[in-house]
This record gives structure tokens, sequence and C-alpha cells, in this order.
């Protein structure tokens, strides 16, 4: 919903009837961009429960009033449902982070990182997560919903990508381990926290405390540091 903070009056509803596959709830904040700086802002990106990222650009064209028009795109989806495993139930409970990014010599793309993991189900362990980042054109949506299977796979990068068009993820290979918290693009370096549960519980009277890890990762490669 999109209301007029001083009067509350509904201006725009985004729902089902824009994209059948909006019906997943969405926990999280919006990451809102302002692209031109002219403190107009101009696209919003989230991700939900179904394991898909969604972006709403604000665009004033074919509005008599002038108002701004949500346009909503479906952008990827990175879960791999099935009824008998949930290795692929991948959900995402925090806001995604979002830069401008620019290589020598190319053009400049959005960064949009994100990760997967049950907030509701932290000692869960059959999931298997990841953390995910998104390299979008600014002004024009993608024309197709992205899939992992778009993107390149750096989990064990230690190099720049030099084909990785659509993004690349780092898969969070400790069983059971999955993020908790939003990560952070800070200078070309994406930081990120994870969570991992301790599966073995020495009593039943003590808590089950799990282990916490700090990635440092190349915001350009997907390499770490």
């Amino acid at each position: 919903f999109i209301v007029d903070a001083r009067t509350g009056n509904l201006l725009h509803r985004v729902d089902d009837t824009d994209n059948s596959n909006l019906i997943w709830s969405i926990p999280s904040n919006i990451a809102v961009v302002d692209l031109d700086f002219n403190g107009t802002d101009d696209l919003m990106l989230f991700g939900d429960l179904g394991g898909n990222v969604w972006r709403i650009d604000m665009r004033a064209e074919n509005t008599n009033d002038g108002l701004l028009k949500p346009q909503l795109t479906h952008v990827a989806n990175f879960a791999e449902r099935s009824p008998s495993s949930t290795v692929g139930d991948r959900r995402f409970f925090n806001a995604p982070d979002v830069a401008f990014m620019q290589q020598p010599g190319e053009s400049v793309y959005l960064g949009v990182v994100l990760g997967s993991g049950r907030r509701d189900h932290p000692l869960g362990k059959d999931t298997e997560n990841r953390l995910y980042s998104l390299h979008l054109d600014p002004k024009t949506p993608v024309k197709e919903t992205l899939t992992e299977q778009d993107l390149f796979d750096a989990s064990d990068s230690d190099k720049v990508i030099a084909n990785a068009t659509d993004g690349w993820f780092v898969e969070l290979k400790r069983a059971g381990e999955k993020m908790l918290g939003s990560p952070v693009i800070i200078n070309g370096r994406i930081l990120a926290t994870t969570y991992e549960p301790d599966l073995v519980a020495d009593a039943v009277c003590e808590p089950r405390l799990g282990k916490g890890h700090f990635y440092l990762i190349d915001a350009f490669t997907g390499a770490g540091y």
C-alpha cells in the first residue's frame, strides 16, 4: 500500500491482480531508491516468503494528474519447493541492501544483496540457504524472472567474475546455516552475518545457542577476504 502521509488516503496498492505470484507475506522493510538524487523516490525492492524478489518502479507516464504510478516487476524466484523436501525452501525475511555500482569502463548498475533464512524456524537444518547479489539496470526492469540458473555460483570464487551479467550467489554450506538479518554494502564490500544452529543439544534443559558467522565479500566478484 502507498498512502498519503498527511491524510492517510490510499494512493496506490499492488497485489496479486498485478502479478499472480504476489501471494506470499512480506515481513521485511522495503528498500527505497532515489535514482537521480532529486529527492523523489523512484523504485522499491523487496523479497517475500516465497523466495521471490520484487521491484516497483514509480512512473509518471499515462497519468492525467501527474502522480507517480507503480509498475511491478517479478525480478527473481530462488525457491525450489517440493512436497517431499525443504532443501530449496528459501525465504526472505529481511530487506535487501542496494547500492550504485560500476566496474571500470562499464555502465552503472544497481547491486541488490539479500540472504535467505527462516527467522521463524531458526533451528531448521534442511534448507540450503544462499546470499544473493543481483545486478539490475537502474532504469529498465528485467524482462524475464531470474532464477539461480541465471546467476554465477561464486561459492568458491577468488577472481573477477566475467560472466555474471545478472549477478551471483554464495552457498551457505554449514548444516542449517541461514541469514537472520540484512547484509550491508560498504565501500565495494558486502558485510553479512549468518546463524548456524546447534544440531545436538548436550542436555535437554540447556539452551541450544548455536554459532554466528561473519562474511566479508567483494561486492563485485563474490570473492571472500
